[in-house]
Order: structure tokens, then sequence, then C-alpha cells
């Protein structure tokens, strides 16, 4: 891939993560802003009512603290997600988006959840698992970024007191969801098989036996005649 294309791809790559982004930042400004708080528009499980919350949720932050920690590790881990696998990236990225969060109004605790946490773990709960599946050469530095990254993110799937405020159980429904994407929308790295020589020599074989060449019988006299004309 020539540089210009690398570049255009970056750019088109980067569209998703920095448009989700600035939504997550602009939310956060107006409420600051404004001296109000959106956290009622996020899912509190198990209220029909709380049902949009599986949309709004992961947009909304308790601070600039929360904001900034989701923010840091939701662009590095949906920029890979779309720039690795572009095919089944951008379906992932919305899919995992809607099961997190129905995930969590179902299972959840019954409090009200907010942040991009749970969407996080699934984008890198898909990465590492999709590593695992595929198996290349190519898919093992997917999995050296996050567990040398974000191994850390393990714990947070752990249940955590009440006092803490944090939704451990969006992160683990989240790295649910990742591996359950994984496995039924799996991403490959294409792989460019190389031929050995037998196998070359194979090939042409095969091609003669299914082209079989034919040879035509001519008498003396014709050849004679064929030989006069060139």
């Amino acid at each position: 891939m020539k540089k210009n294309n690398v570049f255009k791809h970056i750019l088109k790559v980067a569209r998703l993560p920095l448009f989700f982004s600035a939504i997550m930042a602009l939310i956060k400004l107006v409420e600051q802003f404004g001296d109000f708080n959106l956290y009622l528009f996020g899912i509190h499980p198990r209220r029909l009512e709380s049902l949009m919350g599986i949309f709004f949720s992961p947009l909304i932050h308790g601070d600039l603290q929360h904001l900034y920690n989701n923010l840091t590790s939701f662009l590095p881990l949906s920029f890979i997600l779309l720039y690795f696998y572009p095919k089944r990236g951008t379906t992932v990225f919305f899919t995992s988006y809607i099961i997190t969060g129905f995930l969590i109004w179902i299972g959840a605790r019954p409090s009200f959840h907010i942040g991009a946490s749970g969407w996080i773990y699934a984008i890198a709960s898909y990465l590492f698992f999709n590593a695992i599946f595929d198996k290349s050469r190519k898919s093992y530095g997917i999995i050296f970024v996050i567990v040398m990254f974000y191994g850390s993110m393990v714990w947070g799937v752990l249940p955590l007191p009440d006092y803490m405020r944090i939704s451990w159980e969006g992160h683990l429904f989240g790295a649910i969801t990742g591996l359950f994407l994984a496995y039924q929308l799996p991403a490959h790295f294409k792989r460019n098989k190389k031929k050995y020589s037998w196998q070359k020599e194979k090939h042409i074989l095969n091609n003669l036996e299914s082209h079989p060449i034919t040879y035509e019988e001519i008498s003396p006299k014709e050849e004679e005649e064929r030989e006069k004309e060139y």
C-alpha cells in the first residue's frame, strides 16, 4: 500500500472514533457549563423507560476524569479495530455498542449506569479473542498490544463495592460481548500463501490433465505440402 493510500486509510478509519469521542466531550462540556447532569439518560436495569439508555449511556460520563479515562482507551482500541479489520470492524463497532448496553439493562444492579467503559471492554475483548482464534503471526501483535497496555482491564470485571461507583457489570458484559462477537463475527488477516516448487508442478500437471494435448495425424504427402508453404 502506497504512503498516500495509507494516509487516506488512516483518516477514513479515524472518523468514527473521533466522531464519538467528540460527542462524549461535547456532552460533558454542555453539562459543565450548564451546571446539570444527564445521568438520568443512562441505563437503569429492567426499567422500560430506561431502554433508550442503551443508546445514550456510553456517551454520558460522571466527570472529566471519567471521560478522560475512557477516551484514552476508546480512541486507540477502536482505531485498531477499524484499521486492521475494515470489513468486520464497523459491524463489531456498532454491534458491541448495542449488545453490551442491552446486557447491562438485563443483568446489572438497579442503579444508573453511564460511560463508555462497557463498550471499551467489548472492543478490547473482541480484539484479544479474535486474534487468538485467528492464529496468524500478525494477530500475535494484537494480542501483545492488548496484554501489554490493557491487560490490567481484566480486574475490572470482578465485583466491586457500591461506594466505588464503578459499573463492573458493564465491564463484565462488555467482555462477554467481545468474546461472543469474536466467535460469531471472526475477522482474519490476509494470508499470503507461499507456494512451493512441488505445489507449482502439481498445479501444472493438473492443468494438463484437465486440458489434454491433442495431436493431429497427417500423411507424409500433406507434411511435404505444408513445408513448401513455409
